[in-house]
């Protein structure tokens, strides 16, 4: 039996009563992910490792708790892989209102949101969700990323990009997705996350100094950049350096 026919089966027996099971094309999607229909609504299904739907299963118990919009994530052994279903959330991506022209006020608005949830998650307190074990490139610079101060380490969502936010109908952040990318980790590589993929849409990041005022945001690129580097020198294999160095010079 082929892979998509057993993810078909398995969301048969957790939702006998679907209508209808749709696999959506999302780019840049690691998981299989498809969407059920049902009497009372869709609802995502999403196969993955059981080390990874435990996780998300977790820390979606935990943002609930703290009243943070995200997935309320339930999760089904499926055998080889498990399901991680939830209701499926309307509204449009911060992706989506960037392309629609989103910009002025309602933007400024919309990053001043992410980053009060982003504190808001930073303060949970400790508890006991570990990070899913990442790829080489992630792993080798989590490791240069640990040569930061240590008190900075918080429980962060460290992939705040615009795909991951979704507004409601008045261009308010509505709830966040990507529960993969939360977990202990450096708060000021969360905030350059979001700086960063901001800048990519053509967000003036000058003005997060009015929204951030705790942080310097010369000071934080300069940091991180010499992060960046020294994960390059010290610790990338040097197969994977000769490598990196051939695509550049393509």
């Amino acid at each position: 039996m082929k892979k998509q026919d057993k993810y078909f089966l398995s969301i048969k027996q957790i939702f006998p009563d679907a209508i209808a099971v749709i696999k959506p094309t999302i780019s840049g999607m690691i998981h299989a992910v498809y969407i059920a229909e049902r009497p009372k609504g869709k609802y995502v299904c999403r196969f993955s490792k059981k080390a990874v739907a435990e996780h998300n299963f977790k820390a979606s118990k935990i943002l609930e708790t703290y009243d943070i919009k995200a997935p309320r994530i339930s999760i089904h052994n499926c055998g080889e892989y498990y399901c991680e279903t939830y209701p499926f959330i309307s509204g449009k991506t911060l992706h989506e209102r960037l392309q629609e022209g989103l910009t002025g006020d309602k933007l400024d608005n919309v990053y001043r949101q992410i980053f009060d949830i982003s504190h808001k998650i930073e303060n949970i307190p400790y508890n006991d969700l570990e990070q899913i074990s990442a790829p080489l490139l992630s792993s080798v610079f989590r490791k240069a990323v640990s040569m930061l101060n240590p008190s900075e380490k918080r429980l962060c969502h460290t992939d705040l990009h615009a795909k991951n936010i979704i507004l409601d109908e008045k261009d308010d952040v509505f709830a966040i997705l990507d529960l993969d990318s939360v977990f202990f980790e450096y708060a000021s590589v969360a905030h350059f996350i979001i700086m960063k993929d901001a800048k990519m849409y053509g967000y003036d990041i000058n003005k997060f100094n009015g929204i951030l005022k705790d942080v310097d945001i010369n000071n934080l690129s300069v940091k991180l950049l010499s992060v960046f580097a020294e994960t390059y020198i010290r610790f990338l294999p040097e197969t994977l350096r000769k490598q990196i160095l051939k695509v550049r010079v393509k």
